[in-house]
């Protein structure tokens, strides 16, 4: 299993250290040239850091299997154009949540019945509806790719940045908070981790919560209601049945 050596969540990875390789390392980039078979939640890119299209590595690294396990449900977004058959992402075997994602894999990404396999996911096995008692709204949005890396002055005058801001800053969402004595989760997207800090909100009852501070799948499982605009984590909260 691989993982950044500065990742927050290497800690739990204590128990199985021996299995445990860590991201760039000779021992990973070792394993990587060896290995016949990718399982991933993403595509090849994100095995290698240095994506430069004339490096060796690189190169060796495209010709591997995938398997795809997904990060999200393929439902809302359109991304064929991305993990579609003959695309960069293209993978041997594409893993799915249920029959109806299967047919939007063939109809629009061009696999085959062979080529996908609905098990649904991993991760959700371990999914429990923890929201009695609880009285947390999370909410998180999904990033935008328009906006990714771009500097903080640009970030704080898109419409993503200022329309959250109302919301977060509204008189009338204090005083529902306060009405229903609620408190709610601001999560941003991994990718949108360092945005974070320009987010400035003073209230009791709003907590921003930086990526890697809390498990996201149990800020999930607690929620009594989750509020997004089109993230696939809608999925994994409408898995709870909430």
């Amino acid at each position: 299993y691989v993982m950044d050596k500065n990742s927050p969540d290497m800690s739990k990875l204590a128990p199985y250290k021996k299995n445990v390789v860590k991201f760039m390392s000779i021992r990973y980039i070792v394993y990587l040239l060896a290995s016949k078979l990718l399982i991933s939640t993403d595509t090849r890119t994100h095995a290698y850091a240095w994506r430069k299209k004339n490096s060796i590595i690189f190169q060796y690294m495209n010709s591997k299997k995938l398997v795809f396990l997904q990060h999200g449900v393929t439902a809302l977004k359109k991304v064929d154009f991305l993990y579609g058959k003959g695309r960069n992402g293209e993978c041997r075997l594409f893993v799915v949540t249920s029959d109806y994602e299967r047919d939007i894999v063939k109809e629009h990404f061009g696999y085959k019945d062979s080529e996908i396999a609905v098990t649904g996911f991993a991760r959700w096995d371990v999914l429990n509806d923890k929201s009695e008692g609880s009285n947390e709204i999370l909410l998180m949005p999904t990033w935008r790719n328009w906006l990714e890396e771009v500097g903080d002055d640009i970030f704080k005058q898109s419409d993503y940045y200022q329309n959250y801001m109302k919301l977060l800053t509204s008189d009338r969402l204090t005083s529902l908070l306060e009405e229903y004595d609620l408190k709610m989760n601001f999560y941003l997207h991994p990718k949108f981790r360092d945005y974070i800090q320009d987010f400035k909100i003073d209230s009791e009852r709003i907590r921003l919560i930086p990526f890697g501070e809390e498990p996201l799948n149990e800020l999930m499982m607690k929620c009594r209601l989750l509020i997004t605009d089109y993230s696939s984590v809608c999925w994994d909260v409408y898995y709870q049945g909430k």
